[in-house]
C-alpha cells in the first residue's frame, strides 16, 4: 500500500465510504422500522435521546482511548458493536429492546467519532507537517455522502422489491457492515503507539487525556465557540431525523412507501457529498478564509432549515430538505479544519470526540 500522501488520502476517502454505507441502508426506515414494531413517535423520541446520551457520554472517554492505544483497535472494537446492532434490529420488538439497540448504537458511534480522521491528519503530517489537508477532509466528506446515496437508494427500494419487509434493508446493512470490517483490517496501519507503551500503560493514561482536551475545550476561545456550535446544529438536526419521515409520509398522502424517501435521503446525502467535493471552491468564491468559508455556509443552511420548516407541500419541502444538505455538506470541511488548526496530534481524537459530544449533547435535549 501507498505510504504517500496521496495514497493515505484515498485509503482515508475509501475506509469513510465503505464507514457509513450500512448506515444508509437503514436512514429510510429509521423511524419506519420502530414504529412497525410496536413504538409510537414519542417512544421513538426517546430511544433517539437514549441514542445521543449514550454517545454523549461515551464520547470523550472513548476519544482518549483512542489518541493512547491507538485508532486502528478503537475502530476495529466499533465495527463489530456495528455489528451487533444490525443483527438486533432483525428481531427487536418494544421500546426496552429498541433503547437497548440505541444505546450500542451510541457506543459504536462515540468509538469511532475521531480516530479515522486523527489517523489521516496525523499520518499525513508525520510526511510533511505543512501538508495541505483541506482536499483530503473534503473528498472524505464526499465520500461519506455518496456512500449513504448509494445505500440510502437501495434501502428505500429493497422493502418495495422484497414484499414489503423492511428487515430486507437491515440485511444489506449487516452485510455491508461486514464489509467495513475487512476493509480496516486490509487499509488501515496504526503504528503510532506501537513502540512508545505497553497497552496498560497507554489505557492508564487516558484520564489525563480526557483532563486534558476538556481543558483545550473550555480554556481556548475558538475551539469553545466550535463545540458551541456543533451543539446548537445537533439540536437542529434532532429534528430533521425525528421528523422528516412522518412528516413527508404525510406530503406524500399518507403513503409508507419507502421507495420514494429511500431517493429524497439519496438526494440529501448527494447534495452533502456535492456541497463537501464544492468546499474548496466555495472557499476562493468568498475569500480563502476558513472562518470566512464556514460562516457563509453555516448562515445559509440556518436560512434554509428556516425554509423547510415553513413548507407546507412536497414539491416545496423535498428540494430545500435536499439544500440543507447541500450545505451542511461544504460546512463540514471548513468546521473541521477551523479544529484542527487548535489541536495537536496527541489531542486530536479527543478533540474531535469533543466535537461529536456536543453535536449529540443538543441532539439529546432536542429529541
Amino acid at each position: 500500500m501507498r505510504a504517500d500522501a496521496t495514497g493515505l488520502r484515498w485509503r482515508f476517502v475509501l475506509l469513510t465510504g465503505l464507514r457509513w454505507l450500512p448506515i444508509g441502508f437503514t436512514t429510510p426506515l429509521l423511524v419506519l422500522l420502530p414504529l412497525s414494531r410496536g413504538l409510537t413517535l414519542g417512544q421513538v423520541g426517546i430511544t433517539m435521546a437514549c441514542y445521543a446520551a449514550a454517545t454523549a457520554l461515551l464520547e470523550l472517554p472513548t476519544g482518549g482511548l483512542a489518541d493512547a492505544v491507538g485508532r486502528r483497535p478503537v475502530l476495529g472494537a466499533s465495527s463489530v458493536l456495528g455489528l451487533v446492532v444490525f443483527a438486533s434490529m432483525l428481531v427487536a420488538e418494544g421500546l426496552g429492546p429498541w433503547i437497548a439497540i440505541k444505546v450500542l448504537a451510541g457506543a459504536a458511534r462515540a468509538l469511532d467519532s475521531g480516530p479515522l480522521e486523527a489517523w489521516y491528519v496525523d499520518q499525513v503530517r508525520c510526511l510533511d507537517p505543512c501538508a495541505d489537508i483541506r482536499k483530503g477532509l473534503s473528498r472524505a466528506h464526499a465520500a461519506e455522502g455518496g456512500g449513504l446515496a448509494l445505500s440510502a437508494v437501495a434501502g428505500g427500494l429493497l422493502p418495495v422489491a422484497l414484499g414489503g419487509s423492511l428487515n430486507a434493508a437491515v440485511l444489506a446493512a449487516l452485510v455491508a457492515q461486514g464489509v467495513y470490517v475487512v476493509g480496516l483490517l486490509t487499509f488501515m496501519t496504526d503504528d503510532r503507539h506501537n513502540d512508545r507503551r505497553a497497552p496498560g500503560r497507554a489505557t492508564r493514561g487516558v484520564p489525563a487525556v480526557i483532563r486534558t482536551g476538556i481543558a483545550l475545550g473550555m480554556g481556548r476561545g475558538p475551539v469553545t465557540w466550535l463545540l458551541c456550535g456543533s451543539a446548537v446544529w445537533g439540536a437542529a438536526l434532532a429534528g430533521i431525523e425525528l421528523l422528516w419521515q412522518p412528516r413527508f409520509t404525510d406530503l406524500l398522502g399518507g403513503r409508507s412507501d419507502t421507495g420514494p424517501l429511500g431517493f429524497l435521503m439519496a438526494g440529501a446525502f448527494l447534495a452533502a457529498a456535492a456541497g463537501s467535493a464544492l468546499a474548496p471552491r466555495l472557499a476562493r468564491l468568498v475569500g480563502g478564509g476558513t472562518s470566512r468559508s464556514a460562516m457563509a455556509c453555516t448562515l445559509t443552511q440556518a436560512t434554509i432549515y428556516l425554509a423547510l420548516a415553513a413548507a407546507g407541500t412536497v414539491v416545496v419541502a423535498a428540494p430545500t430538505f435536499i439544500m440543507v444538505y447541500l450545505m451542511g455538506g461544504a460546512r463540514g470541511p471548513f468546521h473541521n479544519e477551523l479544529l484542527h488548526e487548535h489541536v495537536v496530534g496527541e489531542q486530536r481524537s479527543t478533540m474531535l470526540s469533543a466535537v461529536s459530544l456536543s453535536l449529540m449533547a443538543g441532539g439529546s435535549s432536542a429529541a
